[in-house]
């Protein structure tokens, strides 16, 4: 189930599409939101002072980046959450689709099983 609930957010800064349609308003904000705040006159604030200022293409490259992890970071979080299903990582590396609901009752039987 989609969080997408309120006003659409607008893709500014051309994210590609296939990107864009799988975060949720929440994700798309955050993304927005860090773009603004890194723009290249705040520069000063994110480096050490003897640090050489880069150009505006290097430091284009730094925002892009910066925004792109905080929204894939609140991606799965809350209201962020695009879709409910999670993954985990199982032995010899391999992934597999976990059940929330499922995956909290294997959580508490382990619990008990242990006497917490």
């Amino acid at each position: 189930m989609s969080q997408n609930l309120g006003q659409p957010v607008k893709n500014k800064h051309k994210v590609p599409l296939k990107q864009w349609n799988k975060w949720s308003n929440h994700a798309r904000r955050v993304f927005n939101t860090m773009m603004y705040s890194l723009r290249p006159s705040v520069q000063h604030l994110f480096l050490h002072p003897d640090a050489i200022v880069a150009k505006k293409e290097h430091w284009s490259t730094t925002q892009w980046n910066v925004a792109w992890t905080a929204a894939e970071a609140v991606k799965g979080f809350g209201l962020a959450a695009g879709d409910k299903v999670k993954t985990r990582w199982v032995k010899r590396g391999t992934k597999r689709v976990v059940d929330p609901k499922r995956e909290i009752k294997r959580l508490k039987k382990k619990a008990v099983r242990r006497g917490k």
